[in-house]
């Protein structure tokens, strides 16, 4: 009597049916594991902050490459790393034309904060000051970032050119530029008026008085 290997059925089928929605090609995240080994001991690393991993000192990086911070509820330790990862989320997601943060869909800054934590991580019961932290870091920060945007009006090197377009800052800045040659020339041609009044009304004034002496001298 021939002994028969463990059965695979279950877990191919789903497999195949996997393979058949990605192509043929199964997603990079997918593991093969034997029926009889837990998946839980073969899954990837969340990359959501959680209690079980190992207390770091602020500053560290854990295995996944994040670094560990801590909030007070209005600022971060280490401040400098926090600063640049709040700012390379931010600005490399910042792909329409928003004026300010709270224009920004919130999908799209969940999706700015998830870049977020995989750049830092902090204790799970620090998510939601830190995810109320970052809203307001990173309306602030946006907020001066367009302001230096304006006052240049030239387009910095992470802004997207169809964002800047359709700011409208480049044709702001025109037709300001175009207002004021207008306002000048209107006023130079006023200046001008005023001045051939003037002239206009001497030359009436003086006709006048030259009428009224040659009317005296008339009537002698």
């Amino acid at each position: 009597m021939m002994l028969q290997g463990p059965t695979f059925t279950g877990y191919l089928s789903s497999t195949t049916l996997i393979g058949r929605y990605y192509g043929g090609t199964p997603p990079l995240t997918q593991r093969l594991v034997h029926p009889d080994v837990s998946p839980s001991s073969t899954s990837t690393p969340s990359a959501t902050p959680d209690d079980t991993m190992p207390a770091f000192a602020p500053g560290q990086k854990d295995r996944l490459g994040r670094v560990m911070i801590e909030s007070d509820g209005s600022s971060w330790n280490p401040v400098k790393d926090v600063a640049r990862a709040l700012k390379d989320c931010v600005r490399r997601l910042y792909t329409h034309a928003y004026h300010s943060w709270s224009e920004i869909p919130n999908s799209s800054r969940q999706a700015m904060f998830n870049n977020f934590k995989t750049m830092c991580t902090w204790e799970s019961m620090y998510n939601l000051v830190n995810g109320t932290t970052f809203e307001r870091k990173a309306s602030a920060r946006l907020s001066s970032w367009l302001k230096k945007v304006w006052d240049s009006s030239k387009r910095p090197s992470w802004m997207l050119p169809h964002v800047f377009d359709e700011l409208g800052i480049g044709s702001s800045r025109q037709a300001e530029a175009l207002d004021g040659v207008q306002i000048a020339a209107m006023l130079d041609q006023i200046a001008k008026l005023t001045a051939a009044l003037a002239q206009s009304e001497w030359r009436r004034v003086a006709e006048q008085e030259s009428m009224s002496e040659f009317s005296k001298l008339k009537n002698k």
